[in-house]
């Protein structure tokens, strides 16, 4: 992965105070487990970020109506949109 962010120039999003405060929050509020606070910091990132979604294979933590559900509301709490959460699937246009 390191290899592909070099080669395609990938901006890497660095943490916020704003980021680990909603992040802890999604904790707080048991969206996020706490001991998998990077998947809540990774849609903290994208929130502050303005970012349009997250594309993931993580199933346990980020890619559950749960965790769409409950990121949105604590998003809007503190005045942010909520960050759609796709998985690859949903997103890639198979032409074959």
């Amino acid at each position: 992965m390191l290899g592909l962010i070099a080669e395609y120039d990938v901006p890497v999003l660095e943490p916020t105070d704003e980021a680990v405060l909603i992040a802890d929050r999604y904790v707080k509020d048991e969206i996020i487990p706490s001991k998998y606070r990077t998947d809540g910091l990774h849609i903290s990132l994208a929130t502050v970020y303005n970012l349009d979604m997250i594309i993931s294979m993580n199933f346990q933590h980020i890619v559950r109506r749960k965790t769409k559900i409950g990121t949105a509301l604590v998003n809007a709490l503190y005045g942010y949109r909520p960050i759609e959460i796709y998985t690859p699937m949903e997103v890639i246009e198979d032409e074959s």
